[in-house]
């Protein structure tokens, strides 16, 4: 075996001994760009809000607000009342 490397060069590698490490390369390349490109027909491209949010009310207009203060107000005076 080792003569004949001696008497004369090794055979050229071929063409796809050259290029094999290239065409994986570029093979798996174009594929995960094709994968990262497919998307569902049916999934929106963006996320969209389940629902609208209610529309915002003045600071004044919130009769919720006012009851909840209202007994806030309530605790405060029973919890004096109680202090020593």
């Amino acid at each position: 075996m080792g003569v004949r490397y001696l008497i004369s060069e090794p055979d050229e590698p071929t063409w796809w001994q050259k290029r094999e490490p290239t065409v994986y390369a570029v093979v798996g390349l174009a594929a995960g760009a094709w994968l990262a490109s497919c998307r569902h027909p049916g999934r929106p491209r963006t996320p969209r809000p389940r629902r609208a949010s209610p529309p915002r009310r003045p600071a004044g207009d919130q009769p919720e607000r006012k009851k909840v203060n209202e007994m806030l107000a309530k605790t405060r005076q029973a919890n004096e009342k109680l202090a020593f």
